[in-house]
């Protein structure tokens, strides 16, 4: 085993054991989100070997967050016939169906920080191949550090599985430009895209369109390569290949813009020198600025070398025949291609099975306003559903130019979520950070200082621009992100968590810009002290900012093992489940705990029901007669409705 994949093995096994500490000490082995609770609801009842439960009556005994108990309302709103009497999630099920497996195997509190240790495996193993060894321990160090990872590692949410298969999806596509194993490497890409789309859809979406166009590029170039053999590309073809690249350069540069909220953080040199006034984000100077660097860098490319495309390695192999060049390149694509569709498939094949239409969007059975894209009906304002009020309210304030979600709005989101990221994306900031001394704390990101986070990205696109990877890595991070300006709502919630899959290829380019300014160094000897430099600041901010972050969300939801605890106090017989029934005006967070421990099949330990009214009092207590029977009402755990 190489040193550095021993050390990788080493990062990647203390990383798991802080992802162990955070679900137990900052979570407490509980979910705190609606949408945790949901994912482990499902999972349950794929677990027991159904799809989904049949409604049961009273239906709002039986409530849990982000469930759709489909009744006669929504079959007459949406026209599904084939829902009619069945509870399911309404999220996408990839991520439960892993989750499920972990409930057969007793092993689902595990499943999180194990794919975190993965994670790293691979990410250290994709950033070794592409920029070298010292990249790829660097890459393992910083996404093992890395606040967000931390964060949502702990919890039971989708993020962890999509951004290992995000990783395994860019390394099996990496592979395929290799001879060995090329048909293995094929089919774990595309289950890895598939099981991404069935996790999380727009994220797998995203991710694929940058794949896909470099898979068409490659496919090109089979083709051209070995038409033209050796042959010096001619001026004027040189310049079509620039020419043609200057579309997707400018969107590719208008996306970098608006990722940018402020270029302080990426021009570290920019507030002490007195430049922040001049170096103001503006996405038109920006577009200009970026699209002519880009575009500059696509002309040298292609007329650099006369064999281009530039390759490493070779896109084409040694016979330079046309039908085992597009042979090699083209059929490991449609493998790829075959097994995307084939595991993506569990998504429709799941909205199907429970409403009878592939294509239904469950998110609107919840919110009827809960979708992708811009216009009316996309979003809330306000905080309240999108209505013809609502909007000429907000016209008439100037706070809308149309209904729903707009550009604008899209463009805060980006800013406010940004700034979260650069903080939480490895917890550099600006020292001291100086956060208000009020703050409340909570699952919202921490204010305070600038983040620093991206601030020696830049080093890649200047240093390594001439590796293809660069620009693979690149334009997946700038999918991953810039796709969620389609959605109405922030990130912000355990972080900025819909950045979440992109954070182990900013680790990787990150990384690989740091090794390869270390390689320019070597010849001074300074190469060390470049990874010194480096390995200190993760350090100070494990140290400093990790532990803070962790502390801020360990008090948040009000969900606690306290609830259980309240419960067991109560409880005659140890030895006997228990069924707490919930009365009046209960909020979801005031029962959370035991929401996430009640099975779908009522044979769990604890079993809780909501009888608001205070109607079915003797109907749910003679469904249990063998448990011990708590209530809770006005905020309290009571051994009896007298108190």
């Amino acid at each position: 085993m190489k040193l550095s994949a021993l050390v990788a093995v080493l990062v990647a096994y203390c990383a798991m054991i802080a992802a162990f500490w955070v679900q137990d000490s900052v979570f407490e082995d509980l979910p705190k989100l609606e949408d945790e609770i949901a994912y482990i609801y499902q999972a349950k009842i794929f677990a027991g070997g159904r799809v989904y439960m049949p409604v049961r009556e009273p239906a709002r005994a039986y409530w849990q967050p982000f469930m759709i108990e489909c009744g006669n309302q929504i079959k007459t709103k949406f026209g599904l016939d084939g829902c009619v009497g069945k509870a399911f999630s309404k999220y996408p099920p990839g991520w439960s169906l892993i989750l499920a497996g972990g409930y057969r195997l007793h092993m689902e509190w595990a499943l999180n920080p194990i794919l975190f240790m993965l994670t790293i495996a691979l990410t250290y193993r994709l950033a070794r191949e592409i920029f070298g060894e010292a990249a790829g321990v660097l890459a393992a160090i910083l996404l093992a550090s890395s606040p967000i990872v931390w964060l949502n590692s702990g919890t039971w949410m989708a993020h962890p599985a999509a951004m290992f298969f995000t990783v395994l999806a860019l390394y099996g596509i990496w592979r395929l430009e290799h001879r060995r194993r090329r048909w293995l490497w094929a089919a774990l890409a595309g289950m890895a895209l598939g099981m991404l789309v069935a996790i999380r859809p727009l994220t797998g979406f995203s991710l694929a369109l940058p794949l896909v166009a470099y898979s068409g590029i490659r496919l090109v170039a089979a083709v051209i390569v070995p038409l033209w053999g050796n042959r010096p590309l001619s001026w004027w073809l040189r310049l079509g290949v620039v020419i043609s690249f200057l579309m997707p350069v400018t969107l590719l540069a208008y996306w970098s813009a608006q990722a940018i909220p402020f270029w302080s953080t990426w021009f570290m040199t920019a507030p002490p020198l007195g430049f922040d006034e001049v170096v103001n984000y503006d996405p038109a100077w920006s577009i200009a600025l970026v699209g002519g660097l880009l575009a500059i860098l696509a002309a040298l490319w292609a007329t650099a070398d006369p064999s281009w495309p530039r390759v490493n390695p070779p896109l084409a192999p040694e016979n330079t025949r046309l039908r085992p060049a597009v042979r090699d390149t083209l059929l490991p694509l449609l493998v790829v291609g075959l097994m995307a569709i084939l595991f993506g498939a569990l998504w429709p094949a799941y909205n199907f099975i429970t409403t009878g239409k592939a294509t239904q969007n469950l998110y609107v059975l919840v919110w009827d306003y809960d979708r992708i894209g811009f216009g009316p009906g996309h979003g809330r304002w306000g905080g309240e559903r999108i209505t013809p009020q609502t909007v000429a309210v907000g016209m008439s304030a100037g706070g809308l130019t149309e209904g729903g979600h707009n550009l604008e709005r899209a463009k805060t989101h980006l800013e406010d979520d940004m700034q979260c990221y650069t903080r939480d994306l490895f917890g550099w900031v600006e020292y001291p950070d100086d956060r208000p001394a009020t703050i409340e704390r909570g699952n919202d990101c921490m204010v305070g200082s600038n983040g620093l986070s991206l601030a020696l990205l830049p080093l890649v696109v200047v240093l390594g621009w001439r590796r293809r990877w660069t620009w693979v890595l690149l334009a997946a991070a700038l999918a991953l992100i810039g796709s969620t300006m389609l959605y109405w709502i922030g990130a912000a919630v355990y972080s900025a968590r819909y950045y979440y899959e992109a954070t182990a290829i900013l680790a990787i380019l990150t990384a690989g810009g740091v090794a390869v300014l270390a390689n320019y160094l070597k010849g001074l000897r300074l190469d060390w002290g470049i990874y010194t430099a480096l390995v200190m600041v993760v350090g100070y901010s494990l140290l400093s900012y990790n532990t803070e972050r962790m502390e801020g969300v360990s008090d948040y939801g009000q969900i606690g093992q306290w609830q259980v605890e309240a419960v067991d106090r109560w409880r005659i017989h140890p030895d006997r489940p228990v069924l707490i029934i919930a009365y009046g005006s209960v909020g979801w967070r005031d029962v959370g705990a035991l929401m996430a421990l009640t099975s779908p099949y009522l044979d769990s330990e604890y079993v809780l029901l909501r009888d608001p009214d205070m109607l079915n009092v003797e109907r749910l207590k003679a469904m249990f007669p063998d448990h011990d029977i708590v209530y809770f009402k006005d905020g309290q755990f009571l051994p009896s409705l007298n108190g």
